[in-house]
């Protein structure tokens, strides 16, 4: 079955939550359990406390009913009858405390006949009393009729006592128990809950995580050009991705075949004519054959000049496509450092003198283990643009320095600067300052970039700091562990 993301994430929210429910559930059945024993014990404590005060009421009433037939005291009479008035609520009471219990409300049932008959009895006897001596009244009152009633009052006592005793009994015994039973059901659910919403948590997070670490892991070998990891299992959005991602993958490997394809045949069918074409011309401008006119000699070095930025625009793209395919391979030697900014400088002097251009060299004099002809290239691109976008009558200053860390050589022109904003950019492919530069002052877009890639390759960096109007500072910054002394 084919589940998204989301929808598994949904299934891990609505699994922790039914398991919070469900121990919610349980967790309040044990809280009913436990209001259900403690309203067990405060019924026994109610049925007990009645009843014990129903008792010691009747025994009140009996002694003041009594005490009233021996000594006709009116204060006794008027407890019995004080007594005698409150004994049906109380009664009413213990009859509803008990209405649950069958038995018991028949005991209390008969209690209330018995309370009845003991009254009639006193009652009686009261009536008695002024027929006969009072000690014979009371004499035939506890022989004949009082005492059994009693009795089975206290027989009936008893037995509601003794029931509601053992029940009470039983739950002051339970509580400890549920109490303990509820904890321990409380904490193994609560492990439980966590346990389960743990394992379901890593279950779905290992999958996830695990997935796209294998897609950053194609993208790191996407980047440099390794063979990509299988395919990642499943049937949801990482999935796809993971096959958009081979996908593309595949269509940029058939895309750089095919333009190597294109490179080999510029090397091949363009780079060689032209060649032979700027041979040609440049023999002719040499003059060995025929005088030239000067309106042929002007048009045929035009024709060189443009066969000559053909060229460097055909070595250039073969140039960067060497470095992003295969990279670089640096054939190092020691170099003194003051010969190789010589031969750069050499190299652009003459544009320089048609500009009135003073380019200044260091005197820091050192040996350098490097690549010297990359190196060379890296200052010729560096000093060609800055005589490229320089005043005529300005200077460009090159500049040595070592730290403890890095050698840095500096190229310094005083032409129109930078954009803030494109500092960054410039090292960037086929990237101008300005997109008339091209027509203008030629220029194909990937020196700077070749420029830095070298400078790379040997394990160095490569700054710029611009004032628009005031110039740009390119500074290379080369291992410290490349000189030597």
């Amino acid at each position: 079955m084919k589940l998204s993301l989301f929808q598994k994430g949904l299934f891990v929210i609505a699994f922790v939550l039914t398991t919070q429910i469900g121990f919610l559930v349980f967790y309040g059945w044990l809280l009913k359990q436990a209001e259900f024993l403690a309203e067990q014990e405060f019924h026994n404590k109610s049925v007990v406390g009645r009843s014990n005060w129903v008792s010691t009421l009747l025994f009140v009433n009996n002694l003041a009913g009594i005490v009233h037939l021996i000594s006709d005291d009116p204060k006794a009479l008027q407890i019995f009858n004080a007594s005698k008035q409150s004994m049906p609520a109380e009664l009413e009471g213990l009859h509803e405390v008990v209405k649950g219990d069958r038995r018991q409300s028949e005991r209390v049932e008969r209690s209330s006949s018995l309370i009845s008959k003991l009254y009639s009895i006193l009652e009686k006897a009261k009536v008695e009393d002024g027929k006969s001596s009072s000690s014979d009244a009371l004499k035939r009152l506890t022989n004949d009729s009082l005492m059994p009633v009693w009795s089975e009052l206290y027989n009936l006592r008893h037995e509601i006592l003794a029931a509601d005793f053992a029940q009470y009994k039983i739950n002051i015994e339970s509580i400890p128990k549920a109490r303990l039973q509820r904890d321990n059901a409380v904490f193994i659910l609560v492990l439980i809950d966590i346990f389960a919403a743990a394992g379901l948590l890593y279950v779905y997070t290992h999958g996830l995580t695990s997935r796209l670490a294998i897609l950053v892991d194609n993208a790191n070998r996407f980047r440099s050009k390794q063979k990509l990891n299988p395919f990642v299992k499943g049937n949801d959005e990482i999935t796809e991705l993971d096959r958009a991602f081979h996908n593309m993958s595949e269509s940029l490997e058939l895309a750089q075949q095919r333009k190597q394809e294109f490179l080999s045949m510029i090397s091949h069918d363009m780079r060689t004519p032209l060649a032979n074409v700027q041979a040609s011309l440049e023999f002719v401008l040499d003059g060995r054959q025929e005088k030239l006119s000067d309106s042929t000699q002007e048009w045929l070095s035009r024709a060189y000049e443009n066969v000559d930025t053909v060229l460097s625009l055909i070595n250039e793209l073969l140039e960067i496509e060497r470095i992003e395919g295969s990279g670089l391979e640096l054939v190092y030697s020691d170099v003194r450092l003051s010969d190789l900014i010589r031969k750069a400088v050499n190299s652009v002097r003459a544009v320089a003198e048609r500009q009135s251009i003073t380019i200044v060299e260091p005197r820091l004099s050192v040996y350098l283990k490097c690549d010297e002809d990359r190196l060379i290239r890296v200052l010729v691109n560096l000093l060609g643009n800055a005589l490229k976008f320089s005043p005529p009558g300005s200077t460009i200053t090159v500049d040595c320095k070592k730290t403890k860390t890095w050698l840095e050589i500096s190229v310094q022109d005083q032409g129109r600067g930078i954009p803030a904003k494109l500092l960054q950019e410039i090292f960037e492919r086929y990237r101008q300052v300005n997109a008339d530069d091209a027509r203008k002052l030629g220029g194909s877009g990937l020196g700077l970039a070749i420029t830095k890639a070298i400078i790379e390759a040997h394990d160095g960096k490569i700054e710029v700091s611009s004032e628009e109007g005031k110039g740009s500072r390119f500074v290379i910054s080369l291992p410290v562990s490349l000189v030597e002394e």
